[in-house]
């Protein structure tokens, strides 16, 4: 399985997520999603869009 073990996905409650993305400088926080597009994510595809 591959995935980005840079990415952390904390679960807020039972309808949101929020992914942090760790970087040289700490942890970011990149956005809060909810469970449904998060659960549509392949495994391995990116949530963040850059």
């Amino acid at each position: 399985m591959r995935y980005n073990r840079n990415i952390i996905s904390i679960p807020i409650n039972r309808d949101f997520r929020l992914i942090l993305r760790r970087t040289e400088q700490g942890i970011v926080v990149e956005q809060l999603v909810s469970h449904e597009k998060y659960n549509v994510k392949k495994p391995g595809a990116s949530l963040l869009k850059r």
